[in-house]
C-alpha cells in the first residue's frame, strides 16, 4: 500500500489465512507495533501480533501507550507486585497473548484493572505503589518503545523529544547506517554521524535533525522519503526547490531551516508554559544498566556523558543551561515576541 506515486509503499494489507484469528484483516504495522507487542512481551506468534494491531486501530488507541502499561504490568506480575486476583483473573505472563488481547479490549472500555492500564505505566505505577515506578518505561508520561542504550544520538533524540520519549522528533536514525566521516560532515556538518557509539557532536546532530523533522511535517512530506534515513534522500535544498516550484515564491533552504527552529521552540516553550523543566528531559533509570544480551551486550548510557550533552545541546538551541528555560535572546531572534511576553508574566523566561 502507498500514497499517490510513492516509490516506496511502506505500509501493507494483512490477512490471517489460518490458525487463530483466522479472517482478521486490516492495515499493517510499523516497526513499533512489532517491538511493543512481539519483542517486547515476548509474542512469537505472528497473527497474535497482527490481531494486537488491528484491535488497537479498531478501539483507537496509541500502540505504545498500550504496550508500555501492559509491558509494565507483565514485570509487576513475574516480580509479584501484582497477583492474577489484580489482573481480573489473567495470568500474564510473558508471551500470554491470549492475556494481552483481552488486556487491550479492557483499556479500551476501562474495564476492571484496564481502568488504571489506561492511564500509562507511569500514572499505573504511582496508582500501585510498591516499588512499581522503577519498571515503569516512560518520559514525560509517554510510554517507551525505544532501547536507548546501543545508540548515543538516537537517545540523545528520543531524550529530548518536545512530545515526551519518541524518536519522530529528531532521533538521527542515520547512525545505524554507519556513515564515514566525510559523509558526515558533507551531509549532516557532524564527522561523527555514522559513529552510534559515541555522544561526540550528536547534540549538533539532534538539533538539525529536529529542525528538519520540523520542516518536513510543515510542507506534508514523508519522512522516510528524506535525508532522515539516507544521506543521498531529500535534504533541504531538495524540498526548498519543490517548496518553491509549489508556491511559486523563492524560498531558500537556510530560510525553510530556520522555520524548523522556530517550529521546535514554540513546542518547547509549550512544555515551558505548561511546567516542564529540563529535570523532565531525562531517561529511566533503566538505560542506565548494561544490556544483558545480545549485539548490543554491555551498552548502556552514562550519566555524566549524556548530562554533558543535553549541555551541549542547550547551548546549541540558545536557552539556559540550568534550567532548560528560553532566553529572549533567542525566542526575539526567531520573531516570537509573544511568547516572549507570556513567558515572563508567568515567570518562565531566563
Amino acid at each position: 500500500m502507498a500514497c499517490f506515486a510513492c516509490p516506496i509503499s511502506a505500509s501493507r494489507y494483512l490477512r490471517i489465512s489460518e490458525g487463530d484469528f483466522l479472517g482478521t484483516e486490516g492495515e499493517g504495522f510499523e516497526t513499533n507495533t512489532a517491538k511493543n507487542f512481539g519483542c517486547k512481551l515476548d509474542i512469537d506468534y505472528l497473527p497474535a501480533i497482527i490481531k494486537a494491531h488491528i484491535l488497537c486501530s479498531q478501539y483507537g488507541l496509541d500502540v505504545d501507550n498500550t504496550a508500555g502499561p501492559i509491558a509494565w504490568a507483565m514485570e509487576c506480575y513475574e516480580k509479584g507486585i501484582l497477583k492474577k486476583e489484580d489482573l481480573d483473573g489473567l495470568e500474564l505472563e510473558w508471551g500470554n497473548y491470549e492475556a494481552v488481547l483481552e488486556l487491550i479490549r479492557k483499556i479500551a472500555y476501562r474495564d476492571g484493572v484496564g481502568d488504571v492500564l489506561a492511564e500509562g505505566s507511569r500514572r499505573a505505577s504511582e496508582i500501585l505503589g510498591k516499588g512499581s515506578q522503577k519498571y515503569a518505561m516512560h518520559i514525560m508520561g509517554q510510554d517507551l518503545y525505544e532501547e536507548l542504550r546501543a545508540s548515543k544520538g538516537w537517545a540523545l533524540g528520543v531524550i529530548l523529544s518536545p512530545t515526551g520519549g519518541g524518536h519522530l522528533r529528531g532521533a538521527p536514525i542515520i547512525e545505524a547506517l554507519e556513515i564515514s566521516p566525510e559523509e558526515g560532515e558533507r551531509f549532516y556538518g557532524v564527522t561523527t554521524a555514522g559513529d552510534r557509539k559515541t555522544y561526540e557532536k550528536k547534540a549538533k546532530l539532534v538539533v538539525y535533525f529536529q529542525n528538519f523533522k520540523a520542516v518536513v511535517d510543515a510542507v506534508g512530506l514523508c519522512y522516510i522519503l528524506t535525508q532522515w534515513s539516507s544521506p543521498r534522500l531529500m535534504n533541504p535544498e531538495d524540498i526548498s526547490r519543490l517548496y518553491t516550484a509549489a508556491v511559486g515564491v523563492p524560498f531558500t533552504a537556510e530560510k525553510l531551516m530556520r522555520v524548523g527552529e522556530r517550529i521546535h521552540n514554540i513546542e518547547m516553550a509549550f512544555n515551558t508554559r505548561e511546567g516542564i523543566t529540563r529535570k523532565d528531559y531525562w531517561p529511566p533509570e533503566r538505560f542506565f544498566e548494561p544490556v544483558n544480551s545480545g549485539p548490543g551486550k554491555g551498552e548502556c548510557l552514562d550519566k555524566e556523558k549524556l548530562r554533558k550533552a543535553i549541555d551541549e545541546y542547550y547551548d546549541l538551541r540558545g536557552w539556559d543551561l540550568k534550567t532548560g528555560l528560553p532566553t529572549r535572546s533567542k525566542l526575539e531572534d526567531l520573531g516570537l515576541e509573544k511568547i516572549t511576553e507570556d513567558l515572563e508574566k508567568r515567570g518562565k523566561l531566563a
